[in-house]
C-alpha cells in the first residue's frame, strides 16, 4: 500500500470519524497503538498516521513493528505511534492510557481516563465533508486500491489535510518574533496573541496543539525569513481567503483539492512511477 497509505487507513477503519479520532489523538500528544496479525499493515497505518501531520513532524518514539522484547515501552509516560503484533493482544488491553486501533477488525478504543480534543467547527465538518466526497464518490475496497486511479485519490486526501492545516495556522507568521540577542537568533511564537485573533483562546484541540512538540519544530524550522517555501507556505500565504470561500461550495472545493492534489501528484518520484505497474486483472502489483 505505498502508493497510496492514506487511502488505506479509510480502506481499514470503513469510514471517517476513526480517522480523524486517530489524527487529532496524535496532534493532541496523545499514545496511539496499532495491532494486527498482518507486519505490513501495522508498517503501513504507522506511516499513514504519521504522513496526516504533514507539515508537523512527530517527535516522539514511532515504532512501526515493536519486538516482543520491548512491550514494556508501552507502559512509558511519553506520547508514541507503536505497532504490535495481534499475538500480544491480551497484554495490550490491559494499558488505560493508550488509545487502541484494531487494524483487523476496523475499530478503534478510546479509554474512558482519555478525553479527546476535537477539531473546532466549522473545520471538522468541512473536513468531514471533504473526505465523504473524496474517499466515498467511488466503492473503497481493495480492488480499488491496487488500480492507478488510487494514487490520485490518495494525493486528494493529502490535500484536504493541507488545507486543514493552512487554516489551522492561517496567521501565525504575525505571531513570530524574532530575537536577536543571543548568539544565535531564537524564534518565539506568541501562543496568546494568535489564538485571541482567531477567537479561539478556549479552544482546547488548538491550544494542545499549540502547546506540542511539534509545532515547536513547526516554528524553529519555518519560521525564519529568507528559506526556501514549499507548497504548505503558499497556502497560507495566498490560499486562505480562497479555501474560506468555498465553504458551503462542494464543488468549489473540490476543485481547488484536485488542483492541490495534482501539484502533490507531480513531486511523486518517476522511479517510483516506473516500479507501479498494474496487470490487467488488477489482482497484483508488479
Amino acid at each position: 500500500f505505498g502508493f497510496f497509505l492514506l487511502l488505506f487507513l479509510f480502506y481499514v477503519f470503513k469510514g471517517i470519524q476513526n480517522v480523524l479520532s486517530l489524527f487529532c489523538a496524535v496532534l493532541t500528544e496523545n499514545k496511539v497503538l496499532f495491532h494486527s496479525a498482518s507486519f505490513q499493515r501495522l508498517s503501513d497505518a504507522c506511516r499513514a498516521l504519521e504522513s496526516l501531520m504533514f507539515p508537523l513532524k512527530y517527535s516522539y518514539p514511532y515504532i512501526p513493528i515493536l519486538p516482543a522484547q520491548l512491550l514494556e515501552v508501552l507502559s512509558s509516560p511519553t506520547p508514541f505511534i507503536i505497532g504490535v503484533h495481534s499475538v500480544f493482544r491480551n497484554d495490550i488491553h490491559e494499558l488505560l492510557d493508550v488509545i487502541i486501533a484494531d487494524l483487523d477488525g476496523g475499530t478503534i478504543k478510546i479509554p474512558e481516563c482519555i478525553h479527546l480534543s476535537q477539531l473546532p467547527e466549522p473545520l471538522l465538518h468541512q473536513t468531514q465533508m471533504a473526505l465523504s466526497l473524496v474517499c466515498f464518490d467511488t466503492k473503497l475496497n481493495f480492488h480499488f486500491l491496487i488500480t492507478f486511479k488510487s494514487m490520485t485519490k490518495d494525493k486528494e486526501v493529502r490535500a484536504i489535510f493541507l488545507r486543514l492545516f493552512a487554516q489551522l495556522f492561517q496567521g501565525y507568521r504575525s505571531c513570530l518574533q524574532l530575537i536577536r540577542i543571543h548568539a544565535e537568533p531564537v524564534i518565539h511564537f506568541h501562543k496568546a496573541a494568535f489564538l485571541g485573533q482567531r477567537g479561539l483562546i478556549e479552544n482546547d484541540f488548538l491550544t494542545k496543539v499549540l502547546n506540542g512538540m511539534a509545532f515547536a519544530g513547526f516554528v524553529s524550522e519555518r519560521g525564519p525569513p529568507f528559506r526556501a517555501c514549499d507548497l504548505f507556505d503558499e497556502l497560507v500565504a495566498f490560499e486562505v481567503e480562497r479555501i474560506k470561500a468555498d465553504e458551503g461550495n462542494p464543488p468549489k472545493m473540490i476543485k481547488h483539492v484536485r488542483e492541490l492534489a495534482e501539484q502533490l501528484f507531480k513531486n511523486v518520484s518517476l522511479l517510483y512511477l516506473l516500479h507501479f505497474r498494474i496487470d490487467n486483472t488488477e489482482n497484483s502489483v508488479f
